[in-house]
């Protein structure tokens, strides 16, 4: 089980005098080290009794043999039996040499010279171990947790007695700290290491790349070390998002956006409307250091009524009455996710090693369900075209229909990053993978009535356009061949699968040289974070809005590459980071040579959309006509007439192209409110730096 760089012993395993705990005769669960082979770490877990009064007992032994940095043997028991003598045996599964072994085991715990020790061994692997206790708790974390948008940081404390929707009665004071520590999780943290990020523009919402860039440039980011990340923002581009992990390749940082409505009521003098608002934030909180360690939603691993961290509060109480989540939920992950937490290898929980859900069994294509409920629903997808060349942006267009004859609601965002949909891919070679994102985040809950069959103004059905390029494993589509596509929405008890859909990617026979440079890590992460002002990404940006697009054999795909790198700087300004005494600051980049820059390098997409646009590109283009609008509305010299005649054109095609009246209609509408909050001159500047909001927004 070889791996990346893996983390160095916490000094306090060397230093007897910072044993806390041994002075206790008892309990001897926690973390056991053997350092004394330079260059080797042995780590050993035992989990037999109780941490605290809120934490679960998974009699379950585990640990690793790492050398140089790579994991060389892990072991997990299946069975733990204490003796009489107090001795621990059981039996269990070791991964040695790429291969698994059954092994029995046998652990001696005794108090000797001030320190709990534990000889362990491996009877099958030949292996045997004198190990120091340094710690009740299974892992050690930093929490660096960074503010924007208030004078100091208020983290969430709430009081189970202050809410009457409760699982039991009587006092809990419960923490974001005191819910990972029952975890067996001990987390540091200190309010001297928090920083307030003094932001130029405190009301405008975070883009991916800003938040990834305010990471990168101050965060820590040394594999080998247990830390997260978290900025406490007011608001993020999308609306719906409550919080997210938006660095999933390396699982380090979170933000949650406590300006959500979700959230309002934290400063309420009402005791129940405060204490609803403080849950909700608790709970957001620990369910993206939960992705951090590498978990899943519970609904996505078929488990919608696990009282879990990791499920959605809606998931739950559709399916099992309302306000009935909070009213059974103990605070708690489920026992599989405090197992994965304390007795997974240690590269597949510590933040910073491998990718989200890189451990994840090899994925085999979705098949149909044939519950009643499920077709009630019908899901497809369909791409803009079924042959594309290497580099390409294939798009997929979403739909969601109703097949029943009474109004059925449904989650009604599809776009793979909110949570509810699936995408499968299978590549030439047969490999499955599932589209993911470099965010993960938690979405509020979006309903949507979809009536029943030829209901009037297509009422009975959702759309959503999805481009595919690159996630967390890598860009999808980098070899030639012919590739097999299906998708799968799974919300409350629908369980809805696409039917397979076939594309062939064409060889680019032009110069390798732009093959080559395309395919790259930071090219991938430059158009998934939707552009970034950051220098880091300035050759890249030059790659793509100017070598890629003057290439002869690349100019079409240019387009769109180049209009899915710019969604965000349309309504975006920050620019960089820098760091004083216990202080941050975001340096406003200039906004009006922002917006030149968008309408410059997406000039050629929007012309091609106008005059060769077929239906299947009808809500990029919408989309990316808003975009540019919003740019003419903020460049160097603003201008209303070009915004209004960029949209109206857009308009006039989709028209012509057969789009149905009511959808002209909304579209008429929804500009022409943007327009008038524009007009008004106390929220002029609010309105041309807002970010998109409901689901005809330009994000892509």
């Amino acid at each position: 089980m070889a791996t990346g760089e893996l983390p160095k012993v916490p000094q306090r395993a060397l230093d007897d005098d910072k044993i806390k705990d041994s002075t206790d005769k008892h309990p001897v669960s926690g973390s056991y080290h053997d350092v004394r082979t330079k260059g080797k770490i042995f780590e050993l877990r035992v989990d037999v009794d109780k941490l605290s009064k809120y934490s679960p007992v998974l009699n379950v032994i585990s640990g690793e043999l790492i050398e140089n940095g790579q994991i060389e043997v892990y072991f997990k028991s299946s069975e733990v039996k204490k003796k009489e003598d107090g001795n621990l045996i059981g039996y269990g599964n070791a991964i040695s040499g790429g291969r698994q072994v059954p092994t029995a085991f046998s652990v001696s715990i005794k108090y000797l010279d001030g320190d709990w020790t534990a000889e362990i061994t491996l009877r099958q692997l030949g292996i045997a171990h004198k190990c120091v206790r340094y710690s009740k708790f299974f892992r050690h974390v930093t929490v660096d947790i960074d503010y924007s948008g208030s004078d100091e940081l208020l983290l969430p404390i709430y009081n189970t007695s202050s809410h009457p929707e409760r699982a039991v009665d009587g006092d809990r004071e419960i923490t974001v700290f005191s819910v990972l520590e029952d975890a067996g999780i001990e987390i540091t943290n200190s309010k001297a290491t928090s920083n307030k990020v003094y932001d130029p523009e405190p009301s405008t919402p975070w883009t991916n790349s800003e938040l990834y860039e305010v990471m990168a440039t101050h965060h820590d980011k040394d594999p080998s070390r247990w830390n997260v990340w978290i900025l406490l923002a007011p608001h993020y581009i999308n609306p719906d998002l409550l919080g997210l992990m938006f660095d999933s390749k390396n699982r380090k940082g979170c933000a949650v956006f406590t300006g959500h409505l979700w959230f309002q009521g934290l400063d309420s003098q009402d005791s129940q409307i405060k204490a609803t608002a403080q849950r909700r934030l608790l709970h957001t909180i620990v369910h993206e250091i939960g992705h951090s360690f590498n978990l899943w939603h519970s609904f996505l691993k078929g488990k919608p009524d696990s009282l879990s961290f990791m499920n959605y509060e809606h998931i739950y109480n559709i399916r099992n009455g309302k306000d009935s989540y909070f009213k059974n939920f103990l605070f708690s992950f489920d026992d599989e996710e405090i197992r994965f937490l304390r007795h997974g290898p240690v590269n597949w929980v510590q933040p910073g090693v491998s990718p989200f859900l890189m451990h994840s069994p090899q994925l085999n294509m979705p098949e149909k369900s044939k519950d009643k409920i499920s077709q009630r629903l019908k899901f497809t997808l369909k791409p803009n075209k079924v042959r594309y060349m290497q580099m390409e942006v294939v798009r997929l267009e979403l739909k969601l229909k109703n097949m029943h004859n009474q109004v059925l609601e449904v989650e009604s965002k599809l776009d793979p990053t909110a949570g509810w949909v699936t995408i499968y891919i299978s590549d030439p070679n047969g490999t499955v993978k599932a589209v993911d994102s470099l965010t993960s985040g938690s979405v509020t809950y979006c309903p949507k009535e979809l009536y029943p069959p030829q209901s009037k103004d297509e009422a009975d059905r959702i759309s959503e356009v999805v481009p595919l390029v690159y996630g967390t494993k890598g860009f999808y589509f980098k070899e030639a061949g012919d590739y097999s596509i299906q998708a799968v929405y799974l919300f409350g008890n629908y369980n809805v699968v696409t039917e397979p859909v076939e594309i062939t990617i064409k060889e680019y026979k032009g110069e390798p040289k732009i093959f080559n440079k395309f395919f790259t890590d930071r090219v991938g992460e430059f158009i998934a974070l939707g552009g970034s002002s950051s220098m880091r990404y300035e050759e890249t940006k030059w790659f793509i809005t100017k070598e890629l697009a003057s290439s002869e054999d690349c100019k079409e795909l240019a387009l769109e590459i180049a209009a899915l790198c710019y969604r965000n700087f349309a309504y975006s300004s920050r620019k960089a980071l820098s760091i004083g005494t216990q202080s941050l600051k975001v340096e406003k980049e200039d906004p009006k040579v922002l917006a030149d820059e968008v309408l410059e390098s997406t000039k050629q997409a929007i012309d091609h959309l106008h005059s060769q646009g077929e239906p299947v590109d009808n809500i990029f283009y919408r989309r990316l006509a808003v975009l540019r609008a919003a740019c003419h509305l903020r460049k160097t010299q603003p201008s209303e007439a070009q915004a209004d005649k960029e949209v109206n054109r857009m308009i006039a095609d989709l028209e012509s192209r057969n789009v149905k009246g009511y959808v002209i209609h909304e579209m008429k509408v929804e500009w022409k409110k943007r327009l008038d909050d524009y007009r008004k001159p106390h929220d002029k500047g609010r309105s041309a730096n807002s970010g998109p909001t409901g689901q005809d927004s330009v994000q892509i």
